[in-house]
This record gives C-alpha cells, sequence and structure tokens, in this order.
C-alpha cells in the first residue's frame, strides 16, 4: 500500500515539475487576454473595431493574446472613433514586445521564448489606455 503512495507521488510531483518547466515567463505571469480601455467625454460617441460598432464609451476591450501573434495584426490594431457630428479619429494601437518575455533567456532558452510566441503571450497593445 505504502508504495502506491510513493508511486503517486513521483508521477505528481514529476507532471508538476515538467508543466512547470515546459512553460514560460510569459504564458504563466500575463493573462490570456489584453485589456484596453477605452474612454471619452465626447456624447454620442461610436467605436469602430475590426468593423464592428460599439455604442457604448467607455468601454473595455478585451483581445486574446493568442491572435496577437497572427500576421494580420503584425503592425497593431486600428480603432475607428466617430462622433455625432461627424468628426472621425482612427488609433493605432502597437503590438510591442512584453518584457517578461526576455525573463525566458535566462530562465529557460529556446523552449520557453517559442511557448510565449505561440501562445501570443510575447505581445502587448500600447497604449493600454484610449482617452478620446
Amino acid at each position: 500500500m505504502k508504495k502506491n503512495y510513493v508511486s503517486i507521488f513521483l508521477a505528481v510531483s514529476s507532471g508538476l515539475f515538467l508543466i512547470l518547466f515546459s512553460s514560460s515567463c510569459a504564458t504563466i505571469l500575463s493573462s490570456s487576454n489584453q485589456r484596453i480601455e477605452i474612454t471619452t467625454q465626447k456624447e454620442n460617441a461610436i467605436l469602430y473595431f475590426n468593423g464592428n460598432k460599439i455604442d457604448s464609451i467607455p468601454y473595455i476591450l478585451l483581445i486574446k493574446k493568442k491572435y496577437l501573434s497572427k500576421d494580420s495584426l503584425k503592425h497593431g490594431v486600428q480603432l475607428k472613433f466617430l462622433t455625432e457630428n461627424g468628426e472621425a479619429r482612427e488609433i493605432h494601437l502597437k503590438r510591442k514586445i512584453n518584457p517578461i518575455y526576455w525573463s525566458n533567456i535566462f530562465l529557460i532558452g529556446f523552449p520557453g521564448l517559442l511557448i510565449d510566441f505561440l501562445t501570443g503571450k510575447m505581445w502587448l497593445l500600447k497604449p493600454a489606455k484610449v482617452k478620446l
């Protein structure tokens, strides 16, 4: 009976060890979503994101980080803003490398860099707060 507990403990410990050391820094420490906070003082403002109309501002836009790795978002994300009087404005959110990503070089190496790249967690959009 005691051997079963030892073998279960070793299996669980080995599994946890592999999970921790096969993951990477940004994957562990970053959220799956990029949060963009959008505010305005203009009344009846309309926001467009990827062609979709968003009526209510202030708005919290959540973008899945795995989509930030795609070539279509290589140059960032465009937000279009229209006011009731026809004033138009475009805001470009630039894709930047998450500073946590570089810690993989010292802690885990190439596997960590690759995991963060594949999961999209190596990217951040800047600015994270947009005031129109």
